[in-house]
């Protein structure tokens, strides 16, 4: 592992343990003084102790997604192919105070000229239009592969074919090609997809989208023919690179790109500063080919030097243009001179011209020379004006007055700071669009400029005219006077002043010309490249197979622990104590672990047991709730079916029999009665029975069942109306004989939450035990049920019962639903068919399903 992915992974870690601390921290984080923000702190501590235990107990999940996870990231690590990236590194020099060979022949300073700063020159290097001349140079208009892999490998620059196409004629293109080598002369080739775009590689345009049905099927070809094969035309041909021993048995294969899909392709660098202070710039790019990184690096560092430089050649090089097509005119003026001269020479004889001759022919010959360079200027003052009119998108290709010898200062300066004003839009335009504010404000100082400049143009070609008519009316006047001379010497004079004054024209514009060659000469690029990119210096930076898979590892380890995370605080059953002193604030005086043991009668059958114990601890508290007692009605209800009512009653009433307490367990529970199948008891007679006054109190007592001082009272045969019965005044005699004969009655009853049966039971007993399962009580129904009893002054205590503790630390939270077990394998099928909402069906409490158990038991005999 290298350091770069070692600070990597240390950083992903901390980042996971910020966002998961944030997910579990409390979600009231308005704080209102400093001890409230110390309890939080205790919360969060606790919170965690609170959450670990669960987690472990689901250590398994985190075993298998965790493998899982780290088998997914090898797999991608092994089918991804690796990207690399390359960089070279860019030194863009201040042009302050730097000495310009422009400004030299310009004679001034580009004082309003906005110099190029770092942003602008990074959107130069990452604009579109850089990237479309660096990739045209490349000719990557076709890409080749390797189809052999378990991805496309690009063969750049080493591909054993050569596809040359006619970009006269249309072409699809994104269509993957695919070839099979057949010999050193013939190969098959099919397309890939039925639907490709059409291009126009002469427009550069997409034309649409054309069917390649035809192309779908292979078919075999000759290298160097010429395939027309739907849109498509082009030929293959083998190059150097080709082996027959291993290029006829690849598949291979090319494909035609567009130059707008070619310029999306490359566009993807990134250019950043070495640091705030300095001007050097890192370019870099990532790619699967090395070599094709590489090779675009370095154009478009090229291209991006060369653009720089021939900025700065464009006064010259317009300069140089301008002063040619004046060099054609006065050339053919010239010859034709120079051949009129001779010809006049070689047939007249011309004499001697007189001294006074001699002054007036030089004094017309300079007026002729200085008329000649007015008409030079006006030339071009009209030039630079057609600019303005006809010509204004293309302000960079003015010519700077002073290389044609205009020493005007104000009308160079205008022209050099509209060119710069120019320069600097279309740079402004790399990065922006034309109603960003920058190009705003510089297209008003351009209209602003070129008013001016217009305006200063106008009058001097309204002085150069004037100037110009006046050194005619001057040249005629000295004409004149030359008549008098012979007419073979006046004729003479006129071919001679013909010619050298179109020699000395021709000469002053050779003489510029080859001051603006100088000068373009000695123009050096504003920038420079420090580093070229090389293959050798490029680096691989994806697959990160570390970091992917730490990141698989993550993310394997996140999968459990959402799902425990959503399965407990999702879940709206009572999980635990703390899920009961939430809901209400009722004693609880006992917790009843979870039994292996099938037998409901688990205290009588095991009375050294751990369950056994819990149970002498609800008796404990009981005789503190009698206050010192020696008597008393316990009464065991719950809010749905399924919590072991039965249960406890059953190992409450024999744990208090364990201590030669006379106690009797009375089935209250009229409407499925339950207890007489747990003591293997006939049913016939019991509380209905006496109730409706058709036995007596001893006719229905079993005793001593299983044990001393322990008798039951079944429920009896269901009768049509047990809350009536229940309230009733024989059901208050019932009682009132049962004080007269026990310590303790315990009294099993139906689930509160669904009748009323325990409601008016509770007007006898002194203590009400209210059963709460873990995994089956509705925390919601809970809070209800047990928030409406305190209302009615019965205070319930609670009994935690079905704690499952074989998890690592605390509770084990795995429990099934449907029914409750003392065991794994005993359970009751409670039927309650009531529909209240809570996911049961509680149907015999109201008579629905019409059939209860008719499963006789055999009768204990009653003594």
């Amino acid at each position: 592992m290298t350091e770069q992915e070692a600070a990597e992974i240390k950083g992903w870690m901390s980042k996971f343990m910020d966002y998961w601390y944030e997910f579990m921290k409390e979600k009231d984080i308005m704080a209102v003084s400093l001890d409230e923000l110390n309890e939080q702190e205790q919360n969060r501590s606790s919170e965690w102790k609170h959450w670990i235990p669960k987690f472990i107990s689901y250590w398994y999940l985190y075993v298998i997604f965790g493998v899982v996870a780290l088998i997914a990231g090898m797999v991608y690590n092994q089918f991804k192919p690796d990207v690399y990236r390359a960089q070279m590194t860019i030194l863009i020099k201040d042009k302050n105070g730097e000495l310009d060979p422009t400004m030299l022949m310009t004679n001034l300073r580009n004082y309003g000229s906005l110099g190029p700063n770092i942003s602008n020159e990074i959107g130069i290097l990452t604009s579109f239009s850089m990237t479309d001349r660096s990739v045209r140079l490349m000719n990557t208009e076709v890409m080749y592969y390797d189809y052999s892999h378990h991805y496309p490998v690009e063969l750049y620059k080493n591909s054993p074919f050569t596809v040359e196409f006619d970009g006269n004629h249309l072409q699809a293109v994104g269509n993957p090609y695919e070839i099979q080598i057949i010999d050193n002369s013939t190969f098959s080739l099919k397309a890939r997809y039925k639907l490709a775009y059409v291009y126009n590689y002469t427009t550069e345009k997409l034309l649409g989208i054309t069917d390649c049905s035809s192309a779908l099927e292979a078919q075999t070809y000759s290298f160097g023919e010429w395939i027309e094969n739907g849109p498509n035309r082009f030929r293959v041909v083998l190059n150097d690179h080709f082996r027959s021993d291993i290029d006829c048995n690849r598949k291979l294969g090319f494909v035609m790109y567009d130059y707008i899909t070619l310029v999306k392709m490359f566009h993807a660098i990134s250019v950043d500063k070495i640091n705030k202070e300095s001007s050097v710039v890192t370019v870099s790019m990532r790619g699967y080919n090395i070599n094709k990184v590489v090779d675009y690096l370095n154009t478009l560092g090229e291209q991006y030097i060369n653009r720089g430089l021939e900025a700065k050649n464009l006064v010259s090089d317009n300069t140089i243009l301008f002063i040619d097509r004046q060099l054609a005119e006065v050339g053919d003026s010239l010859n034709i001179a120079e051949h009129d001269l001779r010809e006049f020479q070689s047939e007249a004889v011309v004499m001697d011209i007189s001294n006074e001759a001699s002054q007036t022919y030089s004094e017309l010959k300079k007026l002729e020379r200085e008329r000649a360079e007015q008409d030079l200027k006006l030339k071009y003052y009209k030039n630079i004006r057609s600019y303005m009119t006809d010509k204004i998108d293309n302000l960079d290709q003015l010519i700077a007055p002073s290389a044609m010898g205009i020493e005007d200062q104000l009308l160079n300066r205008l022209v050099q700071d509209l060119v710069s004003l120019s320069s600097a839009r279309s740079t402004q335009l790399l990065t922006s669009t034309e109603v960003n504010p920058n190009v705003i404000a510089i297209d008003e100082r351009i209209e602003a400029t070129k008013r001016s400049l217009v305006e200063n143009i106008n009058n001097m070609i309204s002085n150069t005219e004037t100037a110009i008519h006046e050194q005619t009316i001057r040249i005629r006047e000295l004409e004149n006077e030359m008549k008098g001379l012979p007419s073979a010497q006046r004729e003479f004079m006129n071919f001679k002043r013909k010619y050298e004054l179109n020699n000395t024209i021709y000469n002053y514009l050779l003489q510029k010309r080859s001051e603006a060659q100088i000068v373009k000469a000695s123009n050096t690029p504003d920038n420079e490249i420090l580093d070229r990119a090389h293959p050798s210096l490029a680096i691989r930076v994806a697959p990160r197979k570390m970091i992917n898979l730490l990141i698989a590892l993550l993310i394997g380890l996140a999968i459990p622990t959402i799902y425990v995370f959503l399965k407990f605080y999702l879940n709206n059953k009572v999980m635990e104590r703390s899920d009961i002193e939430a809901a209400c604030t009722n004693n609880i005086i006992g917790q009843i672990p979870q039994s292996s043991k099938a037998s409901p009668t688990i205290v009588v059958d095991n009375p050294k047991s751990p369950i056994a114990e819990s149970f002498r601890t609800i008796r404990t508290n009981c005789d503190f709730l009698l206050k010192g007692k020696d008597k008393g009605i316990i009464l065991v209800t719950g809010d749905s079916p399924g919590l072991g009512k039965t249960y406890i009653s059953i190992n409450i009433a024999s744990i208090y029999a364990f201590y030669e307490r006379k106690t009797i367990l009375v089935g209250f529970d009229l409407r499925k009665p339950r207890i007489y199948q747990e003591f293997e008891l006939d049913n016939r007679h019991g509380v209905t029975d006496y109730l409706m006054n058709r036995a007596t109190l001893d006719e229905i007592i079993y005793r001593d069942v299983k044990m001393p001082y322990l008798d039951i009272i079944t429920g009896g045969k269901i009768p049509p109306n047990p809350a009536e019965l229940i309230a009733s005044a024989r059901c208050d005699q019932f009682f009132e004989e049962l004080r007269k004969r026990y310590d303790y009655i315990i009294i099993d009853t139906p689930p509160i939450g669904l009748v009323t049966d325990s409601v008016l039971l509770m007007r006898h007993s002194n203590i009400n035990l209210f059963i709460v399962r873990q995994g089956i009580t509705n925390r919601h129904s809970l809070k209800a049920v047990v928030n409406d009893l305190n209302h009615r002054g019965v205070s319930p205590s609670i009994i935690f019962n079905g704690i499952r503790f074989d998890g690592n630390y605390g509770y084990r939270y795995g429990y099934g639903y449907g029914g409750y077990g003392y065991g794994h394998g005993h359970h009751y099928g409670y039927g309650y068919g009531y529909g209240y909402g809570y996911g049961y069906g509680y149907g015999d409490y109201y008579g629905e399903n019409g059939e209860h158990d008719k499963k006789k038991h055999h009768r204990r005999k009653k003594h």
